[in-house]
């Protein structure tokens, strides 16, 4: 029998323990609806929002045969599912070479927000599963994204990967107009222990449009933007660079113990301070300045340009500040 929901618009399934997966391959690949269709009825094309709580057993949330289906989707929400290793799973085929695998681009056209939960043992958000491995080498865009928020993923170093996220991925969408976070209006992170940076080099462009940035409990954060220096690059040079946030409007850094700059370049294990931060929307007041002792002070010091460089100290584990 084939079940199927053609003006379902808003998928909850909260605190089922004990299933492995939501969507049966066998009903709802897109051929099980080839009858229906004919009727002028499809499955599940206007789902708009999904939001997935509490299933403990439960690996990935998206297979490839119902991703077709989900391309109006909006809203996408993932809690607590502890055994959760990658949002999106697909299959890889067996005469597919890894060449062609490694130009794979997955595009969720219409999807505003984005919000990861206690998802401890999540890998990546998009792979290819063969047996039991999984291969993270596809390019995944969110050319409507506008909300992101990363929450208690205590695993984590790096929200963006080089490799699949850096502009050249998006050449190919480009030429037919589709961009990458251009529209990311909000990004929170918070209880991300590992994680040392927000926003690299690479993501800056990008996210030329941002206006709230809210970072809260990353015990290991040293710097919220990171620059890779160039190894051509003067230091005269350097002290010219300026990095303009200019749609930001409210910023949150709370209990960033291990701070040690808004932004800074890294050379190695070295990271240099010599670049000045611009908020030009960025208002002082605590309703959209909401900063802790600590982040106000290297807040200050940032939009100030203090002269200071970071090295790493051979006796110890952490950075430590050099005048």
């Amino acid at each position: 029998m084939v079940v199927a929901f053609p003006s379902l618009e808003e998928l909850y399934i909260y605190e089922l323990r004990n299933i492995a997966k939501i969507w049966d391959k066998n009903l709802l690949q897109p051929e099980s609806f080839s009858l229906s269709r004919s009727l002028g009825i499809q499955g599940c094309e206007k789902l708009r929002s999904l939001k997935v709580k509490g299933c403990e057993k439960l690996m990935n949330v998206i297979p490839s045969h119902i991703l077709p289906q989900l391309k109006s989707i909006k809203t996408l929400e993932v809690f607590e599912c502890p055994e959760m290793e990658v949002i999106v799973v697909l299959e890889k085929k067996e005469k597919e070479t890894q060449e062609a695998t490694n130009k794979d681009i997955i595009v969720f056209p219409e999807l505003t927000s984005l919000w990861l939960e206690e998802l401890e043992n999540l890998k990546g958000v998009c792979a290819y599963k063969s047996e039991d491995r999984l291969c993270f080498n596809v390019q995944v865009a969110f050319p409507a994204l506008e909300e992101l928020v990363i929450r208690s993923m205590p695993n984590i170093t790096e929200i963006w990967d080089t490799n699949l996220l850096q502009l050249e991925s998006f050449c190919l969408l480009r030429s037919s107009g589709v961009r990458g976070y251009e529209k990311l209006r909000s990004l929170e992170v918070k209880n991300c222990k590992k994680l040392m940076n927000v926003v690299p080099s690479h993501m800056l462009p990008l996210l030329k449009n941002i206006r709230t940035l809210s970072v809260f409990n990353c015990p290991e954060m040293e710097v919220i933007v990171v620059l890779e220096k160039r190894e051509e690059e003067t230091q005269e040079a350097a002290n010219k660079d300026i990095i303009v946030f200019p749609e930001l409007m409210l910023l949150t850094l709370q209990r960033l113990e291990n701070l040690k700059g808004v932004c800074a370049y890294k050379s190695e294990d070295r990271l240099c301070f010599n670049v000045q931060v611009v908020f030009p929307k960025l208002s002082t007041s605590p309703f959209y300045l909401d900063l802790d002792t600590h982040s106000r002070k290297i807040f200050t010091e940032a939009t100030s340009r203090k002269q200071e460089c970071a090295t790493t100290d051979a006796s110890s584990s952490g950075m430590q500040l050099q005048p």
